[in-house]
């Protein structure tokens, strides 16, 4: 189910890349309608937020990290534009804090709205990149990322030395003892016993009823068949042409966006077109979000009831607690 798994995207995500500070409210009970927020798990690994709009020292931080980036690849001898970060984060808290009202003004982001991730695929260097070669290229996207294969002999092991320039600004920023914990076996440990729990989750019996009320309630609004925001997305995105680059809701390239399709937004659709897309969108998004609302809570009831127990049992206190750390040096 789509709100459990984001309710666990918010414990790893923001504990990983925000935990450094910002807006407060994760692991807290609110007096209204449950959110990712509110995760249980989230609040007992301290993580205070989720890179939401005030959180300027996350930003800050991602600042310091492109400019090292930059440094470093001029050292290289290449050429690089700092990639800005993007302010998806308010558009997260509205979908949370208003589904309903945030779906009448965005839909789902895809042609009504403004997609808040858009900015993650827009490459700075895109007009450099142009005047090179293939292996000036090739040497370039070397410079910076390097040319780890965590496929490779040896398996998987976080090492900044390997990861070119994006590696040593994650190492700078971080500090050394941060690929320590990122290698760390309970680290692993933790993202099986996270899976784990959420597939019990979603085995739920007291899923089915809600979900059958879902699918009742959207076939009664006109959207027969739909059984998932997922599906409902896809809906919108079927009525696009079929060789549009069509943003995904959640992703990005650090400091590379799209590499050989620029995204337009029109989909080179004419305006009739791409109106009469919109006001599809608008349809679905607010038909799904309303339909949506007691299979969220019923799936948020689920999910922080499974974490509490994760938390309840002392065969995971070491688990817990070597995570705890990690996100704390994430802190700083």
């Amino acid at each position: 189910m789509r709100m459990i798994r984001h309710a666990i995207v918010v414990v790893l995500t923001a504990g990983v890349t925000a935990a450094c500070g910002g807006a407060t409210g994760a692991g807290t009970t609110s007096d209204g309608p449950l959110s990712p927020l509110d995760s249980p798990l989230a609040g007992f690994l301290g993580v205070d937020g989720f890179a939401f709009g005030d959180n300027e020292a996350f930003a800050e931080q991602q600042r310091k990290a492109e400019q090292t980036i930059r440094d470093c690849m001029i050292a290289e001898g290449f050429s690089y534009t700092p990639s800005p970060l993007p302010d998806f984060g308010s558009a997260l808290q509205a979908q949370f804090d208003d589904p309903v009202g945030y779906a009448r003004e965005n839909g789902f982001n895809i042609v009504a709205g403004e997609n808040p991730f858009a900015a993650l695929f827009e490459n700075p260097n895109a007009e450099y990149l142009a005047t090179l070669d293939d292996a000036g290229r090739e040497a370039w996207e070397a410079a910076l990322s390097g040319s780890f294969d965590p496929n490779g002999e040896g398996g998987f092991g976080f090492d900044p030395s390997k990861l070119g320039c994006q590696g040593l600004a994650f190492a700078e920023i971080l500090g050394g003892e941060i690929g320590d914990l990122l290698n760390d076996p309970a680290l692993e440990a933790f993202g099986e016993l996270v899976e784990e729990t959420t597939a019990a989750a979603e085995r739920d019996p007291r899923l089915g009823p809600v979900q059958e009320r879902y699918e009742t309630c959207m076939d009664e609004r006109g959207h027969g068949g739909i059984t998932s925001e997922d599906e409902a997305q896809d809906a919108v995105r079927e009525r696009l042409p079929d060789d549009a680059v069509v943003l995904p809701e959640f992703g990005g390239g650090f400091g590379q966006g799209i590499e050989s399709e620029a995204f337009d937004p029109t989909y080179g659709l004419d305006p009739d077109e791409l109106a009469e897309i919109r006001s599809f969108e608008i349809d679905i998004a607010v038909a799904h979000a309303e339909c949506a609302a007691e299979l969220v809570q019923t799936e948020l009831t689920i999910q922080f009831e499974a974490e509490q127990a994760i938390i309840d049992d002392p065969n995971n206190t070491r688990v817990l607690e070597k995570v705890k750390t990690l996100f704390e040096a994430f802190a700083g």
